[in-house]
């Protein structure tokens, strides 16, 4: 703080349970909301410190609480912007999240897995590259997603959007639980210099902080171990670096001469040490300088991340190559076509219309029927435990291999209902793209839960979880599968169901 007169104020904020336990010889202790009442007359004109730091005391407070409180653990995405002047470099952060650069959250997992790093890797080589994997696929729509959503956030516009960079040397890691990754801006508009008006710098939500002051709070919230043991290890060494030299130069003997010199080596010798053990741990400094080298100009362009970029490696569902085997079509005249299915584009895919089970049910125990012993595909039947304005205990049947993931499934079943809901002329929710990771696929046996991950696939699911019943639900509503398969096995002979067959091959994509 720094009041009209020229008065710096340096504050520090402590944390005590009982107020009993410390002792003030002259002072006492006065209640917030008392001392702003008292304040609160000589707020109308700020003359000295003492109203100055009366009238900040709840902004510090507050960003005191704010910048202790880590993010929750998962994989982010953050944006680096910089302020640059002779003396003084600020980077932009979130007023609610000092500790940490403008984000948005990817997925609740960390890690980034090996097939997922070489994609990133891959994606920006200028050679052929390998259709990705259903991983690095659903990998990628995340990050495109989230890239996405943080230029909203940050009113960046979408000619500017694809200029952007995506930082491709490592998967930065505040710490075990919270990992992100970083998008700069193209190397002409990294900086911000005094004087030039920039939208973000006047975003109410965001502001300016140095970088040094930004890596000890960043520092003291994700790594309070090692801030703690560099903040002691340095005052001391500092301290006896002092001592020493003073020492050296009040030595009068050659032997207290080399002794003090020898002692003064160890001690710079320590210094330097630890200086670039410090230096190893200021990931900051090491973005800004990548950010900013010209020659070099690193980074994945965002525009590499952009579906559209990318449509020869996306099986494309074309409307106008869907038909039903049912009516008359000219490329349905093969012994192959069987009237129960809709053929789909040209990758191969079956999708069987939907039909009422009571005229055709194939009862069996648990949800996964394998086609033969030796096949590695089988029949996943999918409960739903989510609104969709069709009759409860809807399900659907998918025929997939042992790669598919519990993603694809989620993906696959909204997709398909909201086709449902849709032809029927049903008045339900149709959920979008964006509305896609709020699902998750979930194993469930009487009044027993397992979640899936993203990554799982449902075929090696064991025993006992074989025996139980596959649902898609919301994430947040966590009693709707164990509520629903009580309410499904009540109404079983009365309910009417909705199936759908779906032929799912990665291989094949």
């Amino acid at each position: 703080l720094k009041d009209p007169n020229g008065c710096i104020i340096l504050t520090t904020v402590c944390n005590i349970k009982d107020p009993k336990t410390v002792i003030l010889g002259s002072g006492r202790w006065i209640s917030f909301a008392k001392l702003l009442r008292r304040s609160s007359a000589a707020l109308q004109e700020l003359q000295d410190s003492p109203d100055v730091l009366h009238s900040s005391i709840g902004e510090m407070i507050l960003y005191h609480q704010v910048s202790t409180i880590p993010l929750a653990k998962g994989l982010y995405i953050c944006y680096l912007k910089l302020q640059v002047a002779v003396d003084l470099i600020q980077v932009l952060v979130p007023k609610k999240a000092p500790n940490v650069l403008p984000y948005v959250k990817v997925r609740d997992c960390p890690n980034v897995s090996r097939e997922e790093w070489e994609w990133l890797q891959t994606i920006n080589a200028d050679q052929h590259v390998a259709p990705p994997t259903s991983t690095q696929e659903q990998f990628r729509n995340q990050i495109n997603h989230s890239t996405n959503k943080l230029f909203s956030m940050l009113e960046v516009s979408e000619n500017m959007a694809g200029s952007h960079r995506l930082y491709d040397l490592e998967v930065m890691e505040f710490s075990n639980d919270v990992t992100f990754l970083l998008v700069l801006p193209p190397v002409e508009d990294v900086c911000i210099v005094p004087g030039q008006r920039d939208l973000l710098t006047e975003k109410r939500d965001f502001m300016l902080l140095p970088v040094q002051v930004f890596e000890m709070i960043h520092m003291c919230t994700y790594r309070p171990d090692l801030i703690g043991r560099y903040a002691r290890l340095s005052a001391v060494l500092e301290m006896d670096v002092s001592l020493a030299q003073q020492a050296q130069r009040e030595a009068f003997s050659d032997e207290e001469v080399n002794g003090t010199r020898d002692r003064v080596d160890r001690l710079n010798s320590l210094q330097q040490s630890l200086d670039r053990s410090w230096k190893g741990t200021r990931w900051i400094m090491d973005l800004i300088t990548f950010a900013r080298d010209k020659s070099s100009r690193g980074g994945i362009p965002c525009s590499m991340l952009d579906n559209s970029s990318n449509d020869a490696f996306s099986p494309k569902i074309n409307d106008d190559n869907v038909f039903d085997n049912n009516n008359s079509h000219p490329s349905c005249g093969s012994a192959g076509c069987d009237s129960n299915e809709i053929s789909v584009g040209k990758d191969n895919r079956k999708i069987a219309k939907f039909y009422d089970p009571n005229e055709e049910v194939s009862k069996n125990n648990g949800h996964v029927q394998k086609e033969s012993s030796h096949s590695s595909s089988g029949i996943l039947q999918v409960y739903v435990a989510y609104e969709t304005g069709l009759s409860k205990g809807t399900r659907v049947r998918l025929h997939v291999t042992e790669k598919t993931t519990a993603r694809e499934v989620v993906t696959l079943v909204v997709k398909q209902l909201n086709k449902a809901v849709t032809s029927k002329g049903k008045c339900g929710p149709i959920y979008g793209e964006d509305e896609l990771d709020k699902f998750c696929l979930v194993a469930v046996i009487g009044a027993r839960e397992r979640i899936l991950r993203d990554d799982y696939h449902p075929l090696q699911l064991q025993n006992p979880w074989t025996k139980g019943k596959l649902y898609v639900r919301m994430k947040r509503n966590l009693l709707a599968a164990i509520q629903q398969g009580h309410a499904t096995e009540k109404a079983f002979y009365a309910r009417s169901e909705l199936s759908v067959f779906v032929l799912l091959d990665p291989g094949k994509e």
